[in-house]
């Protein structure tokens, strides 16, 4: 030999195919609920930054109406709906980066891993790197590296979106259908400032989020019932504009978020430190929903065959007493729709002051709501009438209501501004519309109907529809009749 030191590159690269064969094995043994895990963060984060855009545009346009304006100038429609669609736009575009995210993760993640068990051209730097990095340890340091993130954007996203979103629930539970628009808008633009205040909260309970001590199981335990009831109370709120709905929203939202995103954490958690290989590559499947379906019946009927005759017959007076109560809430809760339908029937007339006399006298009246329409019932006698619209009886400050008035049957006068507009039922003349803007230039103004009697005729009916849009309280109101 010529040299005293024998050349070391052969060793070398054979323990480096030594070492990608080991590191491979383990990639493809590794569970497959660390990649589960890894996607489900990255897609919740991206989807919790999209929506939480979308819900602070939707409150600086609640808070600017000269934004809603420029917002509303671009949407097409004639009466363009700008904080309705941001609210929409947000969920829609969120769910969209939501499953976006999620494939480009999928694939991103292969591809990381991959690269991880193929050679460079440094052998050196991969027998160092792969003596020491396994491809399960650097999965599971990924996701728990997003532990943090997964749980601040989140909360900050439900703070801005939850609130409007319950009050649309509210609506719709209110209208036994899909919530009126306007009356939407109405809502959204009115309560700004809470939305606000409850944004804040959300932003302020994502960076405790970030702390460790907010992370903790226990919190799930603590928050989640207590958020599932404040939740229900905010639609109870919601439903009959209650005051405290908004503050109750609030804590709902940061309570329910809080305990809800803990617990999923618990979960992924306990999905990171498996060693099983095939743990998270299930899939749900209908046979598989029937299969557990059955077993669960399965595991009660064999717990009922075990009883005895007293204990069975103590669960079937359980379960009758369970039924029999189900019915009667049922029934208790067609009453009491049935008494609300009876007070939107007649709605008890406001003290207005007489035209003739000098002091107040009772006018009656009855609102009907079917959906954006309202259908006016009026007995004048000679005297003034004030009637209000159910649900949308304040207009927001810097927005405006169009008032859309037809007349059914009889005649009468309306009042805009001063001025006295008569609307006359003649089947030769055709339909008389009159449309007039209530503008709240200066603070929140009240939305009603100004009745004046002009004939011998008392009996007056109209429909009227309002729609809400924002001011220019650079220019003046107008009516028109056609």
């Amino acid at each position: 030999m010529s040299e005293i030191y024998r050349d070391r590159s052969e060793g070398t690269a054979a323990k480096r195919q030594e070492l990608l064969r080991r590191r491979r094995d383990e990639l493809v043994t590794m569970p497959h609920a660390v990649r589960r895990v890894v996607v489900a963060r990255t897609a919740r984060i991206a989807a919790s930054m999209v929506a939480t855009v979308g819900g602070i545009a939707l409150i600086a346009t609640a808070f600017s109406p000269q934004l809603a304006a420029k917002l509303a100038s671009v949407m097409p429609g004639i009466q363009p709906a700008p904080l309705s669609t941001l609210l929409a736009g947000s969920w829609l575009v969120g769910l969209v980066a939501w499953a976006i995210s999620r494939a480009r993760v999928e694939h991103r993640f292969a591809v990381a891993m991959s690269r991880y068990v193929l050679p460079t051209n440094d052998v050196d730097h991969d027998v160092e790197r792969l003596d020491h990095e396994h491809p399960d340890h650097i999965a599971r340091t990924m996701g728990r590296d997003l532990e943090v993130r997964s749980a601040a954007w989140p909360l900050l996203a439900a703070s801005v979106i939850l609130p409007a979103t319950a009050l649309w629930i509210a609506r719709g539970v209110r209208t036994h259908g899909w919530p009126v628009m306007s009356e939407l808008e109405q809502g959204i633009a009115l309560h700004a400032k809470p939305l606000l205040m409850i944004g804040l909260a959300g932003l302020v309970g994502s960076i405790v989020m970030t702390r460790k001590f907010a992370r903790l199981p226990v919190v799930a335990t603590m928050l989640i019932p207590f958020g599932a009831l404040a939740g229900a109370l905010t639609i109870a709120g919601f439903a009959k504009s209650l005051a405290w709905a908004w503050p109750m929203s609030g804590v709902a939202v940061l309570a329910m978020g809080t305990g809800l995103i803990v617990r999923t954490l618990r979960e992924e958690r306990a999905l990171l430190e498996v060693e099983d290989p095939a743990a998270g590559s299930e899939l749900f499947t209908i046979r598989g929903l029937l299969r557990e379906l059955r077993s669960g019946v399965v595991i009660v009927a064999s717990h009922l065959v075990k009883l005895s005759t007293r204990q069975r017959a103590v669960v079937a007076a359980v379960v009758t007493v369970g039924i029999g109560a189900g019915f009667v809430v049922h029934a208790r809760h067609d009453a009491v729709r049935a008494g609300r339908a009876a007070e939107l029937q007649h709605v008890s007339p406001p003290l207005v002051p007489a035209i003739q006399n000098d002091f107040p006298i009772d006018l009656p009246y009855s609102v009907v709501r079917n959906g954006d329409r309202f259908e006016v019932d009026a007995t004048l006698e000679g005297r003034d009438l004030i009637v209000p619209m159910i649900g949308f009886s304040e207009i927001p400050l810097n927005w405006s209501a169009t008032l859309e008035v037809t007349i059914d049957t009889g005649d009468v006068g309306v009042v805009v501004d001063g001025k006295t507009t008569n609307l006359s039922h003649d089947h030769r003349a055709g339909e008389q519309v009159l449309q007039f803007t209530i503008a709240a230039c200066r603070g929140n103004q009240p939305l009603a109907l100004h009745l004046v009697q002009t004939t011998t005729a008392t009996r007056v009916k109209l429909f009227v529809v309002p729609t809400l849009t924002v001011a220019h309280c650079d220019t003046t109101t107008a009516n028109t009749l056609r």
